[in-house]
């Protein structure tokens, strides 16, 4: 088994700059640093250029518009569709007003590099900051509820043109030797999202915060903590091997309190080895959260064959403690991404069922796994059935219901296909008709008309 260290990329002095994420690695690693560096002091407050625009409940089912990718280089067609795969993985949690730009480069890298990622820029002082810290472009657009610099991308993401061990495939069944492209990338995503910093370590000394004067950091450094509860950022004085000792002490944790929520009892545990690494601090730690849990995503490895596709709930905590809304995550009603619709009585429908559950704001709860949802076929006159294989009930997976093999036995008049489930808000296909007519079978929409 080989294991894929994961660490985002990433220095900015407000902008990120080309050379940022070019560190040599190991073969075989992609190195991902999450710390953020050389920060200058001040603010932007740049005049608001864009209009947040909600999006419609069929833009949230599919998952679009959250996130705008630009592919650069030649970006094989296999590895668009995973990319956009974990961009829409992404938007199933994100409550996002404000489309977050994405650019994507397909470029080499040096030898052994996978990729790298990170926010193009932070930003403090922006309409609506919560506080004097920096926060991602990103998060800060939804913050003020605007683009603060439309003329820019959010995100920067790298990923190694030459590298042959890349899975682009979306089911999530990676094969020995390969490393799973959608978990790489939602993993970078997260970085450029917000789980990153200014912690470092130089020489004998750690430091924390934006120089010159060290007054300010990145809002996630203001949330961790030693084992006695003593924040990084303002419990201890930067430049000093006391903070370096704490950095490296083998025990930090994130302590704010939606993370905390997340595991009742105790803390989340963040990476922090004994011996600085550029994963330190901006990964959760990695034998807590190892292969197979719920927030593996955000670990600082990922092993051949293993992958993550889901956002956790630490991770979930932590984005929602430095500022993200995230979408509701409670089940109100259900939607058909693809409406039933066919040819033939006693052929399979052209277009299958699919089924979304829906929180209340449109979105799909991808956490829902559970929930139990039945087609049925109404309408009146004649003899319609309808059926699908596996039957017509079926168990949302990630908040979704994929039927196959459906048709409609017999004819009748004004039916339609409804997909419900107890205790939320059916979803209803638009009426048809389902005639025989001499030689002539067909299934057609139900619209009435003078003759």
């Amino acid at each position: 088994m080989r294991r894929l260290i994961l660490i985002a990329a990433l220095a900015a002095v407000l902008v990120l700059p080309e050379s940022a994420a070019a560190d040599e690695v190991d073969p075989g690693l992609l190195w991902m640093d999450g710390r953020l560096s050389d920060l200058t002091e001040g603010s932007v407050v740049p005049e608001p250029s864009y209009s947040a625009q909600d999006t419609s409940p069929v833009q949230r089912a599919e998952q679009n518009g959250s996130f705008i990718v630009t592919y650069k280089g030649a970006f094989p067609e296999d590895a668009k569709t995973a990319f956009q795969y974990a961009l829409d993985t992404w938007s199933r949690y994100l409550d996002v007003t404000v489309p977050i730009r994405v650019e994507a480069n397909w470029k080499v890298l040096g030898a052994g590099k996978l990729g790298t990622a990170g926010p193009t820029k932070l930003l403090s002082g922006f309409p609506g900051a919560p506080s004097g810290h920096w926060y991602p472009i990103a998060l800060a657009n939804q913050i003020a509820g605007t683009d603060l610099d439309a003329k820019s991308v959010d995100i920067t993401s790298n990923f190694a043109s030459t590298q042959k061990s890349f899975y682009f495939g979306t089911d999530g069944r990676t094969p020995r030797g390969k490393f799973d492209f959608v978990s790489v990338v939602m993993h970078e995503i997260g970085h450029g999202l917000g789980l990153t910093g200014t912690a470092d370590v130089v020489g004998t000394n750690g430091t924390i915060g934006s120089p010159p004067k060290y007054t300010a950091s990145a809002i996630y450094d203001v949330f961790v903590v030693n084992s006695n509860a003593k924040p990084l950022f303002g419990g201890f004085k930067t430049k000093t091997p006391e903070l370096k000792q704490a950095l490296t002490s083998g025990g930090l944790f994130w302590y704010g309190a939606n993370g905390v929520a997340a595991t009742p009892g105790t803390a989340p545990r963040l990476f922090a080895p004994t011996t600085w690494s550029d994963s330190s601090v901006y990964h959760l730690d990695e034998e807590t959260f190892a292969a197979g849990s719920a927030d593996s995503l955000m670990s600082p490895m990922l092993d051949d064959e293993e992958s993550q596709h889901r956002v956790g709930p630490v991770i979930r905590g932590i984005l929602s403690d430095i500022g993200w809304t995230l979408a509701p995550v409670a089940p109100a009603y259900l939607y058909f991404l693809d409406v039933p619709a066919g040819t033939q009585p006693g052929e399979l429908l052209l277009t299958q069922p699919r089924v979304a559950v829906l929180n209340g704001r449109g979105y799909t709860v991808a956490e829902d796994n559970e929930t139990v949802i039945t087609l049925s076929l109404v309408g009146t006159g004649g003899d319609a059935a309808l059926s699908c294989d596996g039957g017509l009930v079926k168990t949302a997976k990630e908040g979704l219901a994929k039927y196959t093999g459906c048709r409609i036995e017999g004819t009748g008049m004004g039916l339609r296909v409804v997909a419900w489930a107890e205790g939320l808000t059916s979803a209803e296909s638009p009426p048809f008709v389902v005639i025989r007519r001499g030689n002539f079978r067909g299934l057609t929409a139900g619209v009435s008309r003078d003759e």
